[in-house]
């Protein structure tokens, strides 16, 4: 698993080879750099309080196993995130776990409110009434083969439709390559009016805010919406995970 992970490749040779130097696109890994280790080609993290050590997983895997939890009895982030943190590591588990569990619509639409003074938080999702009004795009970074490293993935959240073309690297052009072909092949011409992305480089560069602007895309950024909204597209991206494997 961990091999097939360029980032968690790149952390192994980074401490293998040149672990004083700088971690160059491995910022979210920075400050828990001192506690990871390579162990028999494993790469894990050590725990100072309770001096535990973990293996070091992909997000990929991550959000999978976050699904494959809660879709057993719809248990909250909070139980589940202390059963991951037991087992497993990643930088930014808590957010993961958050963004992944809130974007459950069973949990959404059946789970009784706390109390009459606590309602449910508006805005748990971003709602479209009409197809291509609103949708979420992501990369899914998957075993390399033939030259592709992954896939490129839109989901629209009116009709719960999905489209994916592959990408042989995560640059601006590729990407918008890769979003003409979804709209002239699975589309058939029509443009999305507003789509959520995150804050990767692929997105926020102008050469990929020039390309939106010139065929009418609105771009929205981050949690612009709901800081759980984003977990829509995570949950897609775990389901092609376990689809392919």
């Amino acid at each position: 698993m961990q091999n097939n992970d360029p980032i968690i490749k790149d952390l192994k040779d980074q401490i293998l080879y040149n672990k004083h130097g700088k971690w160059k696109n491995l910022k979210k890994f920075h400050t828990a750099k001192r506690n990871l280790f390579v162990c028999n080609d494993v790469l894990i993290w050590y725990r100072p309080h309770d001096n535990k050590i973990l293996p070091v997983v992909t997000k990929n895997f991550l959000i999978s196993i976050i699904i494959s939890y809660h879709n057993k009895s719809h248990e909250g982030s909070a139980k589940i995130l202390n059963r991951l943190k037991k087992y497993f590591y990643y930088p930014s588990i808590e957010f993961i776990t958050n963004e992944t569990i809130a974007s459950c619509y069973v949990c959404q639409t059946q789970k009784p409110h706390i109390g009459v003074d606590k309602p449910k938080l508006p805005n748990l999702t971003v709602e479209a009434e009409n197809a291509l009004d609103h949708c979420m795009a992501d990369l899914t970074f998957l075993t390399k083969c033939n030259g592709y490293i992954g896939i490129f993935v839109i989901i629209d959240i009116a009709s719960r439709r999905c489209f994916a073309v592959k990408i042989k690297n995560k640059t601006s052009s590729e990407v918008i390559k890769a979003f003409n072909k979804i709209i002239s092949e699975q589309l058939l011409g029509f443009n999305i009016k507003t789509l959520r992305v995150d804050n990767g480089t692929e997105f926020t560069s102008n050469e990929f805010k020039d390309f939106c602007k010139s065929i009418g895309t609105k771009l929205t950024f981050g949690n612009a919406f709901s800081s759980r909204a984003g977990g829509k597209v995570e949950r897609l991206n775990g389901v092609i995970k376990q689809l392919i494997k």
